[in-house]
């Protein structure tokens, strides 16, 4: 099954045939996002959601359409790499600490 989703995104990549396209057409543009996730700030991973979203969506309507095994250990992946990502963004002692949040808390 699908372990990590950058591992998924390459499978596909580097198989040829009619599927193999159709799903690496699906995984663009989410990869263009997880290119530059790094760079962007916690409130634009509404993008990678819905990239996930999309890809999702691209992948069953794929002729033939992703299979259902594999499709259920890709959302996974997704699942942890956005908990990941928001993991990253967070920066824990400052959240606890920022005196907007502090203010914010005791309101």
């Amino acid at each position: 099954g699908v372990v990590a989703l950058s591992d998924e995104i390459r499978v596909w990549k580097s198989r040829s045939g009619a599927a193999a396209q159709q799903y690496n057409d699906a995984f663009e543009p989410l990869q263009i996002i997880i290119d530059t996730i790094e760079d962007r700030p916690i409130d634009e991973l509404i993008g990678l959601v819905e990239a996930f979203e999309d890809t999702c969506d691209a992948l069953w309507n794929s002729q033939p359409p992703y299979p259902e095994s594999r499709m259920r250990s890709l959302i996974q992946c997704m699942g942890s790499y956005l908990c990941e990502q928001v993991s990253t963004k967070i920066d824990g002692e400052r959240l606890w600490k920022d005196p907007e949040v502090i203010e914010q808390l005791n309101a």
